[in-house]
């Protein structure tokens, strides 16, 4: 639309300019014609006398103006010739063609930036995430590095502590003890008595042990059966305390023999003997051990 405008204004520019041309060379003509008319009504006059110094100068200035006229007649030409020469060039079928294709590859450039937009802010999106996902990632491995100086901490004082209550829990030895040690063995949850007081000394108990020879050497088992069966919650049982009762915590030591699977009935048997103020002696035994009596040669810790 733009364009059309543009060439209808050259249109009309064109015609003004043609009727300017048209008026000056009628005026030049007009002007011709009353010289000539002028010059044979004074023709006789001219033959008689010669014309005066003001008419020689009025001849020569409108001579001059017609040779002016006329040249700017001709540049006049020339330039209309020119520009209809320029107009048939701007429309012709290849200027509208390639005017098109312009036209075209405007607004295929259009959409390929608008494309390129679209593509820029889905990498600036991805960007800010792969960003976010990055600092998540260190942050990650900064809570695993702590984690892993805090399990190393955590590691360090359970060895101290492991190795602290190793040694606090070791039994202390009795380095002065005049009494006598009664041995009991603590097996499948059932305490046996080995040795019982008798007579002011410890006998052996044939009701709860049982004494055999074996390649020369004295054995002695505890018969599981006759014993006294401990459960976790016999810490005040009366049967436990009326056995304790025959012993004196004056006079005698009680070693308590456990086996693996009697560790847990052992707390209770340790609380009554503290209630009924017993020193003791926890010694393991495995489990297929048998006692071989005879003198030992460590030394006895009691507590």
């Amino acid at each position: 639309m733009r364009r059309r405008n543009s060439r209808a204004k050259n249109g009309d520019s064109l015609d003004l300019l043609l009727d300017t041309i048209c008026n000056t060379f009628g005026g030049i003509v007009f002007i011709s014609l009353l010289v000539v008319i002028l010059a044979n009504m004074t023709g006789q006059d001219a033959a008689v006398q010669p014309p005066d110094q003001a008419s020689q100068s009025r001849l020569v200035a409108l001579r001059r103006e017609l040779d002016a006229a006329r040249d700017r007649l001709q540049r006049m030409q020339s330039v209309v010739r020119q520009q209809q020469q320029i107009k048939g060039e701007f429309t012709s079928r290849e200027s509208v063609r390639l005017a098109r294709e312009l036209r075209t590859q405007r607004m295929q450039v259009s959409a390929l930036v608008g494309n390129n937009g679209s593509v820029l802010a889905r990498v600036a999106e991805l960007q800010a995430q792969t960003n976010t996902i990055a600092k998540e990632l260190a942050d990650q491995r900064t809570a695993i590095t702590a984690t892993a100086k805090q399990l190393q901490t955590i590691s360090r004082r359970l060895t101290r502590e492991v190795s602290r209550r190793t040694r606090d829990v070791k039994l202390p030895t009795v380095s002065r003890w005049n009494g006598d040690v009664a041995n009991t063995v603590l097996k499948n949850g059932t305490l046996c008595f080995l040795q019982i007081p008798s007579n002011g000394f410890l006998a052996w108990n044939p009701r709860e042990s049982r004494t055999v020879k074996e390649m020369g050497a004295t054995i002695i088992d505890p018969v599981t059966s006759a014993g006294l069966k401990i459960s976790k919650s016999s810490a005040a049982d009366s049967a436990l305390n009326d056995k304790l009762s025959a012993f004196d915590s004056g006079k005698h030591l009680i070693r308590v023999w456990v086996t693996p699977d009697s560790y847990g009935e052992f707390a209770a048997v340790r609380e009554a003997l503290v209630r009924n103020k017993f020193r003791y002696e926890i010694r393991p035994l495995p489990q297929t051990r048998r006692l071989r009596l005879g003198g030992s040669g460590t030394q006895t810790r009691a507590q």
